[in-house]
């Protein structure tokens, strides 16, 4: 039996019905607010902590205080793993930003909901009781972050949102209500847990799609401390979004060039990067998408990190 530490950050797995019907933050999650100390699935136990209640925006300042209490929760010694309910819109960004300074070989699984509890459907209780399992299992001791949703375990590297999570790697998959681990990662080392510097970091994401001009390009890397740059002019660029980026990266602002899609971001014609970019100084993102991409670059940026430790970073996932 082990003890599982479920941190709480409000959203829909613990919301409930207002009185106009729409779905309201309540605190601690479904199944753990009489008795936390009580196993959801009766192998083990769970206590519990609330971090905040999320809003529909959370600030750089609220996810560094969600790692903090990851990161510390794992340092006492009854508890064997933790699990984090969180707003599953922005979960994979969260998820990954803690994978990238875990140290601790306990498993941290995030989870959320689609559908609030009360409602037809709801998957909350589900989520919840499987990712304590998750958490839990032996067999993923130094699996880093995961995030447990609709019956499968997926690396939190790479996952991004879908019907309901995709993307990452598949480590585990429930058939009934038991744990079947299929896969186990290997992990970068971890990079520094975040300062307060992180709260301020600015890293914008700029949409470049074919016929835009470079003026929000350059706006951005005006302001911001790095730039991460999507859309289907990466492909095909113009000589002005080259001559841009090299302008961005000339000044001292990273440019990182990624996806909205799961795609492999890599260089040459017929991927998603012409050559032109990365000649540039932009910086292929390889398999992550541009919201975790944007997590790495702010956490490095307030390091701060210099260009090639972003770069490396971008490839091993790690220090």
């Amino acid at each position: 039996m082990a003890h599982i530490r479920i941190l709480g950050t409000g959203a829909t797995i613990a919301s409930t019905a207002g009185d106009d019907g729409a779905a309201v933050a309540a605190g601690a999650a479904p199944g753990t607010r009489e008795d936390p100390e009580t196993g959801l699935a009766g192998r083990h136990t769970v206590s519990t902590r609330q971090v905040g209640t999320a809003g529909r925006m959370p600030r750089l300042a609220d996810l560094r205080r969600v790692v903090l209490a990851a990161v510390a929760a794992l340092e006492e010694p009854r508890v064997d793993g933790a699990v984090v309910t969180y707003p599953s819109a922005g979960i994979a960004e969260a998820a990954f930003l803690l994978d990238l300074v875990l140290a601790s070989p306990k498993p941290v699984v995030f989870t959320g909901a689609r559908r609030a509890p009360g409602r037809p459907g709801a998957d909350g209780l589900r989520n919840l009781a499987e990712a304590v399992e998750a958490a839990a299992a032996e067999e993923l001791h130094g699996a880093g972050v995961l995030i447990a949703m609709g019956g499968t375990v997926r690396t939190a590297r790479g996952a991004f949102m879908g019907p309901p999570v995709q993307g990452g790697t598949e480590v585990g998959r429930f058939l009934g209500d038991r744990l079947h681990v299929t896969a186990r990662p290997v992990r970068s080392a971890p990079l520094p847990v975040p300062s307060d510097d992180f709260d301020r970091a600015r890293v914008d994401i700029v949409d470049c799609p074919l016929g835009a001009d470079t003026s929000l390009l350059r706006q951005a890397t005006g302001a911001a401390d790095a730039v991460v740059l999507t859309g289907s002019q990466l492909a095909e660029p113009s000589e002005d979004l080259v001559a841009a980026v090299q302008d961005a990266v000339t000044a001292g602002c990273p440019v990182m060039l990624s996806s909205w899609c799961s795609s492999l971001v890599l260089p040459g014609y017929g991927e998603l990067v012409a050559p032109e970019l990365v000649a540039a100084g932009g910086m292929p993102s390889g398999e992550l998408g541009a919201a975790q991409v944007r997590m790495l670059a702010a956490l490095l940026t307030s390091a701060p990190a210099a260009h090639e430790e972003i770069r490396r970073a971008l490839t091993t996932g790690g220090a």
